[in-house]
C-alpha cells in the first residue's frame, strides 16, 4: 500500500470456515523503506480488526505491506479473509506532458544555442510540498557526462503545469550527444510513480568545417 504522506487506519475482516472456534489469526504490518527493505511494525489479532496506525512514520516507511498468518490445529482449515484496507493520505503524481509543450531539435549547428523545453504536469489532486527540482545532464560523444546547472522551479499545485525551458551552449559538445532531463530527481519529494518523470534525447551538433 502507498506511497503515503500520512498513514491513518487499518481495517480487515474475515470469517471461519466452521462454527466451532479453532482459528488463530494474526495480521502483520510491515513498513517498506525507499530501498525496499522491510521492518515488522505491528501485529494484530482477531480482536483488533479496526485499528489506528497513524503513529507509523510515512517519511521512514512510505509503503506498507500486510501479511496474514493463520492456523487451525482442530479443523486444519484456513481463515477466510473478506477484505483488508489501509486508509492513508496519498502523495502527488507528476508526469512529463510533451503533448502540452515541447521544444526540441535533433540536429543543430556548432556554436548555436540549443533550446529545449517540455511540460511537467501534476495530474493528481495533491500538491507538491516544495519547489520542483530538475536534473539536466549531457553525455558527449566521448561518453563523458556533464551535469548542467538548473535552478529550482516553482511549487506545483494540484492540476498545475510547469513549462520548463533550457538553453545549452553547444560550442563544447560537437558530435552526437545524449540529453537527459529528470523532474523530481532522487525522489526529492514523495511521488506515486517516477518512470514518467524523465526522458533521453539524442542531439547531434554538426562540427565547424569552414575556416
Amino acid at each position: 500500500f502507498g506511497p503515503a504522506k500520512k498513514w491513518k487506519e487499518l481495517h480487515w475482516k474475515g470469517k471461519s470456515s466452521e462454527t466451532v472456534p479453532g482459528d488463530n489469526v494474526m495480521v502483520s504490518v510491515l513498513g517498506v523503506r525507499n530501498d525496499n527493505s522491510t521492518v515488522l511494525l505491528k501485529d494484530f489479532s482477531m480482536t483488533e480488526q479496526d485499528v489506528d496506525i497513524s503513529d507509523i512514520s510515512a517519511a521512514e516507511f512510505p509503503r506498507l505491506m500486510l501479511q496474514m498468518r493463520n492456523s487451525d490445529s482442530i479443523h486444519y482449515t484456513p481463515y477466510q479473509l473478506d477484505y483488508w484496507r489501509v486508509v492513508y493520505e496519498p502523495v502527488p503524481e507528476g508526469v512529463l506532458a510533451p503533448n502540452l509543450f515541447l521544444i526540441s531539435k535533433d540536429t543543430i549547428g556548432f556554436g548555436q544555442q540549443l533550446e529545449f523545453g517540455i511540460a511537467f504536469k501534476n495530474i493528481s489532486e495533491i500538491p507538491f510540498d516544495s519547489m520542483m527540482k530538475v536534473k539536466v545532464t549531457l553525455t558527449d560523444q566521448n561518453n563523458v557526462t556533464h551535469l548542467l546547472p538548473v535552478a529550482d522551479l516553482k511549487v506545483l499545485p494540484a492540476g498545475d503545469t510547469i513549462l520548463f525551458r533550457y538553453t545549452i551552449d553547444t560550442r563544447n559538445y560537437a558530435g552526437a550527444n545524449t540529453l537527459f532531463i529528470e523532474f523530481n530527481p532522487d525522489n526529492h519529494q514523495a511521488e506515486q510513480y517516477h518512470f514518467n518523470n524523465f526522458l533521453y534525447k539524442t542531439i547531434y551538433v554538426a562540427g565547424d568545417n569552414t575556416k
